[in-house]
């Protein structure tokens, strides 16, 4: 026998063996699966073939409340794909927040979201997908209506519910307002007041819907003085008009019904609290304290750091009020200001200063005062710069306390004339008079403002004569003084100064009366010439020359051209003497009008050779 067909009965008999020992096992695995399943013995899995798939069915499913339950399917198998009897499976969730799971399939929803479904049999695990996503079906506002303040900000809230009651938390409405004006609101419900009245807002979410009545209420911002600021009267009396302070919202509309309190730093009111009316205003009756000067008042309300201040005038009483010059008054000359400040101190009957109270300076006559500051300072002192008027005299001024006319401090003082600027000749100029004689000058002194000078003397410079002396100007500023003109006939001139000013006189000085003639040409005594020119002047007392006289002339022996000559400008006349032929001495003798003494000149015609 050969080797191989010795060992085919050996293989066949091994394969007998192997099949009958696998079909005794299969018939022992069937019994003790069906007692396992009939509970007469205990697991078996030791003895079970080990599950190598699992497939769940549905792969995903969505729960669309809280509280629904979901029902899945599993099957296993083996390595072969054979499906697998009653395998032992362990159920469970991967996040056992949103789901429960059971073993014969069913998960329960517990909370919104997304997880998973897992089924395992040893190392084998399988998965399906679990959504729980609950469906708003109701929505449920917090409260039916919400009271907002103004300007502030709070979360709209409207609760939403599946279709099996539940709350969803995990889901949150759109919201929108009616009126934007009123209401501002973003999506998430976050509203915001912004003025006063009653608007509506909705929710919305997965088609459900509700609605809220939104108030917002005014919220007081500012206090504002609407009448009677700066008001005055007399110290220790009612301002004539109540004090009106208005509240006013945050958006700067009134609002009534809000207390306000009313505090004076000087003074009192008839009622210092007082609730504003539904125009939001309170009115208020001040009386001012004693003391002149400004004084100042506060309103506050409840709920805010702001305040109103009003402030008032006190008038001072005329039977309260003393004025003291702390210095002399002084003086200046007209339109000058004087040189130091004028200081004035305002005090009480008692002698207390009263400090902040208002002072008007009014200058009269022309004058004008320019004032430091408008109220006394902490000593009750006030000071100004006094600028007299332009003409010389009295110049008033007055102080006045207070807004009205009284108290008033009347003063003055008596400007003086400024500096000479204008000197004016009223009587003695250009006159004509004979040498020697007297002129009477009149001249009168002012200043640049034609105030008359008084008690200046005049510096006088004459071109010739004298002036003996010269009085100092009267209270009408005019001088009066003779002049003595000088010897030379001619124009004269007489020079007035005076500070700045200055003036000149000027006097034509006639010649005296004709008191002299001579025969000026020839001088010699021998001629030669046939016929000579002979000059005669005529001239008074102090040898001016005068003119216009008539001289008349005579000769003992030749003839003359003329016989009658006037005098020219220079007191001269001329007349052409002819000589005799004769030989000896010849006379001509010249006659002046007025003139006592006749002029008479002797030639000598030389013996010809």
């Amino acid at each position: 026998m050969s080797r191989a067909s010795a060992g085919q009965p050996l293989f066949s008999t091994a394969f007998k063996l192997v099949a009958g020992a696998l079909t005794v096992l299969g018939t022992v695995a069937t019994i003790f699966t069906t007692a396992r399943q009939e509970g007469m013995i205990g697991p078996l899995s030791i003895y079970i073939s080990p599950v190598a798939h699992i497939r769940i069915t549905p792969a995903s499913d969505t729960a669309w409340s809280l509280g629904d339950t979901l029902h899945y399917a599993v099957t296993a198998s083996d390595t072969n794909g054979i499906a697998l009897v009653a395998p032992e499976l362990t159920w469970s969730v991967a996040n056992g927040t949103i789901a429960e799971a059971h073993p014969d399939g069913s998960v329960i929803a517990t909370a919104p979201g997304e997880t998973s479904l897992l089924v395992s049999a040893g190392r084998t695990v399988g998965r399906a997908r679990i959504v729980v996503y609950p469906r708003t079906v109701l929505l449920r506002p917090a409260s039916d209506t919400v009271e907002l303040p103004e300007g502030q900000s709070t979360s709209l809230i409207a609760v939403p519910f599946d279709a099996k009651g539940a709350v969803i938390r995990t889901a949150l409405a759109r919201w929108t307002t009616a009126d934007t004006s009123i209401v501002s609101v973003d999506s998430l419900g976050l509203a915001t007041g912004r003025t006063p009245g009653v608007t509506r807002a909705t929710a919305k979410l997965d088609g459900a819907e509700t609605r809220m009545v939104v108030k917002v209420m005014p919220v007081l911002g500012a206090l504002a003085v609407v009448n009677g600021n700066a008001q005055h009267a007399r110290a220790g009396t009612s301002l004539p008009a109540a004090v009106v302070v208005r509240t006013l919202s945050r958006q700067r509309q009134p609002i009534g019904g809000v207390l306000l309190r009313a505090v004076a730093e000087e003074g009192h009111f008839e009622q210092d609290t007082v609730t504003t009316d539904e125009s939001g205003n309170a009115r208020f009756t001040w009386v001012l304290g004693d003391r002149p000067g400004p004084q100042h008042a506060t309103f506050h309300a409840d709920g805010i750091d702001s305040t109103a201040t009003v402030t008032a005038e006190a008038d001072p009483s005329p039977d309260n009020v003393r004025f003291t010059f702390v210095d002399s008054v002084g003086t200046a000359p007209a339109g000058g200001t004087l040189p130091a400040p004028l200081v004035l101190r305002l005090t009480d009957s008692l002698g207390e200063v009263l400090p902040e109270v208002p002072v008007r300076w009014i200058g009269l006559d022309g004058s004008r005062l320019v004032a430091s500051t408008a109220r006394t300072d902490s000593l009750g002192q006030v000071s100004a710069r006094w600028t007299l008027g332009p003409k010389v005299g009295v110049n008033r001024a007055r102080v006045v306390a207070g807004p009205g006319e009284s108290p008033a401090f009347p003063f003055s003082t008596k400007s003086l004339a400024g500096q000479p600027a204008a000197l004016t000749i009223l009587a003695g100029d250009k006159q004509r008079l004979p040498v020697m004689r007297t002129v009477t000058v009149r001249a009168r002194l002012a200043d640049r403002s034609g105030n008359l000078i008084e008690g200046t003397t005049l510096q006088v410079e004459p071109s010739a004569g004298t002036v003996a002396s010269i009085p100092a100007t009267g209270a009408n500023g005019e001088v009066r003084f003779r002049w003595t003109l000088g010897p030379t006939a001619g124009e004269q001139r007489l020079t007035l100064r005076a500070g700045n000013a200055t003036a000149r006189v000027t006097a034509t000085a006639l010649p005296a009366p004709a008191s002299k003639v001579e025969i000026v040409a020839p001088s010699i005594s021998i001629v030669s010439s046939s016929s000579i020119r002979v000059v005669s002047a005529v001239t008074d007392s102090l040898g001016n020359p005068i003119a216009g006289v008539v001289v008349q002339y005579s000769v003992s022996a030749g003839s003359l051209n003329t016989r009658r000559a006037t005098t020219d400008a220079q007191g001269r006349a001329t007349a052409t003497w002819t000589l005799a032929r004769r030989q000896g001495d010849q006379t001509i003798t010249v006659h002046a009008a007025g003139v006592r003494v006749d002029a008479t000149k002797t030639v000598r015609r030389p013996v010809p050779r």
